[in-house]
């Protein structure tokens, strides 16, 4: 923790004052007590504790490697103190050996917090920061540094888009706060970068989350959703040999959750109770023409159930080792890992994998009074094979297909071949049953077969910078570099099952390569001044960022070869045929200036002011430059002399803040006017190619601004054992980017305009306690809670935004954003009940006859109304328990992976329930399963579930060998342990898995919408952690 990192320094001087301060008693005692103390956090020896008698002046305090040795009665009492850490008293009890763990203060209130160019004490926080420590990391192992974030810091929403190896996640701090981009500005050691796909998280020291206008502006137009400030791990001067770390795990990977689905008896009495339907209510040309199955029939046909033979037992496995050290002007720190998750669907066939290495170093010198250096730098490869995920499409949706596929279906044809559900001619059979034409979907297995696609992706970071401290003068520079470089691969195959249909002759490949380069320069002058009661920290800065992007494919046909793994463009047959499309070129570049002001008045009293200036390439010359100003206040009421001696209290302090940040996550180069080359003119009586505009430019479009007011309360009580910290904000953007309509004899695409606005507000709560009991069990609870409620202001008079398309499932978009709705809102028909004929009746909102498009409406949120987190931890005697918990409630899930586009579909098992004359009392229209959909196809509330849940994220158990072995083979930590992940599920959504965020990375408008989603798979894995 940043706290040892502060205290470190001033140890050596503790250490010779308590050496002098105490005499070692000469009078005989019972007991000579010898014993060695260590942080409980590191655990480091810890120099300079004082170990006294307890109620005598008798005492003596550890050396340099945390040993004592202290003449005592058997029956006494030792009380250990040091500076930063809790007292503990320990009964010696007739022992001659007593070895200690000290244990951090609770109040973290003088840890040492980072922040936008600077760091500052929690103490003299006034805005809306979280801090996760990395202890948090190494007790819930996770693949990806964002899961860190997800119920340890309130108001922030963590999502996965899927559960596949590799998959990204969506992020949220405080809502959406555009129809654009919403994602929060990564920063890691300084330098900003598009993501934290490289980082592995065993490198991160700690992450702070700027989420309140005022801790963000300093970032200015980059700021507006939210900032994420990693901070990674460095050596130690202190450290007079290297410290060396090993850490790993390995584990298993499962379905956790599998919907119900019809079996094959299901399935068969739907489908002939459909029949009897169909018949009864005069819609016979849509039965099959093999009609209703016979109890024989049945008999003959397989019981396939597509879930367990699509998903399979994956492995997982994590690797990380490190070794850091220094002197005293210099330390260095170096890391290395490798991360391989497979895929429950298809990893054992390689189509769903995911590998990361890494290697990080790191080098900081002291090269002379106030003169120091240091440079870094991290290489990381990643590399994934992954398959179509919640997708509807023809083709490649797998597991769109799993959930569709009747049972009655096998996998394979008696020859071996993969089973054609849709073969037509002949018609299709087994075992001598004929069977009903599936439409609209395929095959898993032939889905899996024919995907393969590849992305390799190759990051460089690197930095270097100077600082030179002079009086109270502190300059640094920093100069950093960020590259990323991408190449994606896809394959189609050949294949041919004549037998079945199943054919495609001519291979198809495709290559992309895209980059992205970014350089960085920082320059920042600090002044600080402290006389009396006043400190006063002022901060001047300027950057300069350059960004350039390009993007380039090709493509063909006609292999020589049938094998993704040695596919390229030379073993095409007629390489004329290859088609390329250029590289797109797109660059950016920044200007900024910034300072800030930080004031306290005897510590009670606090005051920071920011403001920033940028200038950005992206937008229109008349609005090049924004300016984006804050200001936030606090006071430490529990300092003040009429609180100070109420004995409960250790902390209470009120902030407030006010800032605007800009979001300028758009495309470039939005002021001119889009081209289109596929112009066709006739000129002379001849049709000929041209160029037309297709979207007006704006030279006047900037960035949106989003400006935040946050009111917060700390405390902490009982001897810092309970912590409470409340947050209310109100969270504005304007000038939000939208299409305004044009005319329809313009003939061109509306520009993109500053027109929108969209609030958000909400409330977050964080509640913390932590205990020792009877010295060897220790506990800790937290507790984290935050409401959300967005809505769109205004989009400037323009058309609603309509998103969530899933086509060809449903004609019309799924989803809406609209002025007093919230963002990309469900929108459709309200279903009010059933005809006399089972289908769906919608209810008429317009009050014109008839239902009509007038007559939808908004019908459901994929937002939740609020999120919480539960964690939890006990030590005993070695031994640790962690577990955390992640809820959602008031989320709605779309479930269009119930396609009613295609006939003869497989239904969950509570479609066996549908209505028939027989059962007019149903809540399940009557059977679409051969056409005639009855309103099944329409868009409505008939699809909404409520997707609110509670999940056992992670839950470990871990065992720390005793000091005394572990010295032995010269370590100072074993640890091993046993880690659950996704171990349950409380839900009432019948889908396979509720959390589920955009549909893939750039679909910021298609949230919650269910085509068959790859679910987070339920992990038992074993680890072990060793320092050296």
């Amino acid at each position: 923790m940043k706290l040892i990192q502060r205290t470190m320094s001033c140890r050596w001087l503790l250490f010779g004052l308590l050496s002098f301060a105490f005499v070692l008693p000469s009078q005989a005692q019972e007991v000579i007590i010898k014993g060695n103390v260590i942080s409980a956090t590191d655990k480091m020896p810890l120099p300079g504790v004082n170990v006294k008698l307890e109620g005598t002046s008798t005492g003596t305090v550890t050396d340099f490697d945390g040993n004592y040795t202290l003449s005592v009665g058997e029956n006494s009492t030792l009380v250990f103190s040091y500076i930063g850490f809790q007292t503990t008293q320990v009964e010696v009890a007739g022992r001659s050996v007593i070895n200690i763990e000290l244990i951090e203060e609770a109040d973290q209130l003088d840890e040492i917090v980072v922040i936008g160019y600077g760091e500052i004490s929690a103490r003299e926080v006034s805005t809306a920061v979280t801090k996760i420590d990395g202890s948090k990391l190494a007790q819930q192992p996770v693949a990806r540094a964002e899961q860190a974030l997800q119920g340890n810091a309130p108001g922030v929403v963590v999502l996965q888009e899927s559960g596949s190896p590799g998959a990204p996640m969506t992020i949220r701090i405080r809502g959406n706060s555009s129809v654009n981009n919403s994602n929060p500005l990564y920063i890691v050691d300084g330098v900003q970068v598009p993501n934290l796909d490289f980082l592995n998280s065993s490198d991160i020291e700690n992450i702070s989350i700027l989420k309140d206008g005022a801790s963000a502006a300093i970032y200015g137009a980059r700021g507006g959703n939210g900032v994420v400030l990693v901070t990674t791990k460095t050596g130690d001067n202190k450290t007079t040999a290297p410290k060396v770390s090993f850490s790993g795990y390995y584990g298993v990977q499962s379905l956790g959750n599998k919907p119900e689905l019809m079996d094959k008896n299901q399935y068969i009495d739907f489908f002939n109770n459909s029949v009897d339907y169909y018949n009864t209510y005069g819609l016979e040309e849509g039965i099959p023409s093999r009609g209703k199955f016979t109890a024989e029939e049945a008999a003959k046909l397989p019981d396939t159930d597509w879930y367990d033979e699509v998903f399979n037992q994956a492995a997982i496995q994590n690797y990380h080792a490190s070794v850091g050290g220094g002197g005293e002007s210099y330390n260095y720190m170096f890391a290395t890992g490798i991360y391989k998750q497979d895929g429950m669907v298809g990893g054992d066939l390689d189509k769903s994998n995911f590998e990361r290495k890494s290697l990080r170093g790191s080098f900081n010198k002291n090269l002379a009074e106030g003169l120091k250096i240091n440079f870094g730098g991290t290489y990381a490869q990643t590399d994934r094979n992954f398959l179509a995920e919640n997708s509807a499409g023809t083709g490649s949706a797998i597991l769109n297909y799993v959930n569709n596929l009747p049972p009655i279906f096998p996998v394979y044809a008696d020859n071996g071949e993969i089973f054609n559900p849709g073969r037509q001619t002949p018609v299709q059979s087994y075992n001598g049953v004929e069977l009903p034409y599936i439409g609209a979907i395929t095959n898993p297995m032939l889905a899996l077969e024919l995907t393969n696609n590849n992305a390799v992706i190759d990051v460089v970071s690197a930095f270097a910078g100077a600082s030179y401290e002079v009086n109270n003068f502190k300059f640094r520079t920093n100069y950093s570099y960020y590259g990323q470089t991408g190449k994606t691969r896809s394959f189609t195959p050949t294949f041919d099952y004549p037998e079945q249909t199943f054919t495609n002759l001519n291979a198809y490949y495709q290559e992309g390569l895209e980059t992205f380069f970014r350089t960085q320069w920082d320059n920042t002058l600090q002044y600080t001044f402290e006389q009396n009661d006043h400190k006063l920290v002022g901060l001047l800065g300027m950057t300069v960022i350059e960004d350039s992007w390009s993007s380039s494919s090709m493509n063909g046909q006609n292999f020589y070869t049938n094998n993704f793994d040695d596919v390229t463009f030379a073993m095409m047959k007629d390489k004329s045929q290859i088609n390329v499309t250029p590289a797109s070129v797109v660059e950016n570049g920044w200007l900024s200036y910034f300072g800030r002001v930080n004031y306290s008045y005897k510590g009670k009293y606090l005051f920071e002011a920011t403001v920033r200036s940028d200038a950005s390439s992206k937008f229109g010359p008349n609005n090049r430059w924004g300016y984006f100003p804050s200001v936030s206040a606090g006071w430490n009421i529990s300092d003040e002399e009429f609180i100070k001696d109420i004995d409960f209290i250790d902390l209470l302090k009120f902030r407030a803040s006010w800032g605007v940040n800009g979001n300028d996550q758009i495309d470039a180069y939005q002021y001119l006017p889009s081209l289109t080359s596929n112009a066709q003119y006739v000129i002379s009586g001849q049709q000929t190619d041209g160029i037309a505009p297709i979207i007006m430019g704006n030279q006047d479009i900037k960035w949106e601004e989003v400006t935040q007011t946050n009111i917060g309360l700390d405390a902490d009580f009982l001897n810092n054992r309970i912590g409470i910290s409340v947050d209310y904000f109100i969270k504005e953007t304007s000038d939000m980017l939208a299409q305004v309509g044009t005319p329809i004899y313009v003939g061109i695409g509306a520009p993109f305009s500053n027109v929108g606005s969209v609030r958000n507000s909400g409330i977050e709560i964080a509640l913390s306690h932590r205990n020792t009991v009877a010295g060897d069990l220790k506990y800790n609870l937290g507790f984290n809670f935050a409401t959300m409620k967005n809505e769109v202001t205004d989009l400037g008079g323009g058309q609603p935004i309509n998103s969530g398309v899933v086509q060809p499932s449903w004609a019309s978009p799924i989803s809406k954003t609209e002025e007093g709705h919230s963002i990309a809102s469900f929108y459709g028909y309200q279903v009010d009940g059933f005809d006399e004929a089972g289908n769906i009746v919608f209810k008429d909102l317009d009050g014109e006859e008839g239902i009509t498009e007038a007559d939808k409406t908004f019908i459901g949120n994929p937002f939740p109304e609020f999120t919480y987190g539960i964690t939890g931890g006990l030590e005993y005697k070695g031994f640790d328990l962690n577990f955390f918990f992640f809820g959602s409630q008031g989320n709605d899930i779309y479930k269009a992976f119930l396609r009613p586009d295609a006939i003869n579909l497989n239904r969950p098992t509570y479609f066996g329930d549908s209505w028939s004359a027989d059962n007019s009392n149903s809540d399940v229209a009557r059977s679409n399963l051969f056409g005639y959909h009855g309103g099944h196809d329409e868009v409505s509330d008939y699809y909404i579930e409520d997707g609110s849940f509670l999940r056992l994220k992670n839950i470990s158990l871990g065992y720390s060998l005793p000091t005394q072995l572990v010295e032995k083979i010269g370590a100072s930590k074993v640890r091993v342990y046993v880690s659950a992940q996704n171990l349950f599920t409380i839900t009432d959504y019948t889908g396979a898995d509720p959390e589920i965020g955009q549909s893939n990375s750039g679909a910021f408008l298609d949230v919650g919408i269910d085509r068959g989603f790859y679910p987070q798979p339920r992990t038992v894995m074993g680890g072990f952690q060793i320092n050296f």
